[in-house]
């Protein structure tokens, strides 16, 4: 049976610490909120939600933001900026994978021709996630795919590959 009272007792201190200081947060908060969400979800919520934010043209490129949320408690967000014609681009991306909204860990990285995708591998005890970025086709469309998981007396995952944006 699984003791509500302390259901993270294999959990230690060091990885709270390491999930709640990228976003400033509390650990004792940290816990508390993600204690909340799965005592309130004890069936993973199967949630997918993409927002994506306004073309921006700054100089010579075009900016735009992005959101994705996954069973509401894990999260993707960032922007992405694309320069260049349409056979010598680069583009550079900044993204933090979240957790209860809360910044655990982040991405920069820059997509050209030669290199138009990247994958992560994040473990983070509670949370996990093999994510892929990428620059795709003629439009230069920009995805991500991969698979998202946390931990509450099992592995709950989801599979997901999500086309937001393109720049062409």
């Amino acid at each position: 049976m699984l003791d509500l009272k302390e259901p993270f007792g294999c959990v230690t201190d060091e990885t709270w610490l390491r999930l709640a200081e990228p976003s400033r947060t509390e650990t004792q908060t940290l816990k508390r909120r993600f204690r909340a969400f799965v005592e309130n979800h004890p069936i993973p919520v199967d949630q997918f939600q993409v927002r994506t934010g306004e073309v921006r043209h700054v100089g010579d490129s075009t900016e735009r933001d992005f959101e994705i949320s996954i069973f509401k408690l894990l999260g993707i967000k960032g922007w992405m900026q694309f320069r260049g014609p349409s056979d010598n681009w680069t583009a550079r991306c900044h993204a933090a994978l979240l957790l209860l909204g809360g910044v655990v860990y982040e991405f920069d990285f820059t997509l050209s021709p030669k290199e138009a995708s990247i994958s992560y591998d994040v473990d983070l005890t509670l949370v996990k996630a093999t994510l892929t970025f990428a620059l795709e086709g003629d439009k230069h469309c920009f995805w991500i795919g991969g698979r998202a998981c946390y931990y509450w007396v099992k592995w709950n995952c989801k599979k997901f590959d999500q086309k937001l944006f393109c720049f062409g």
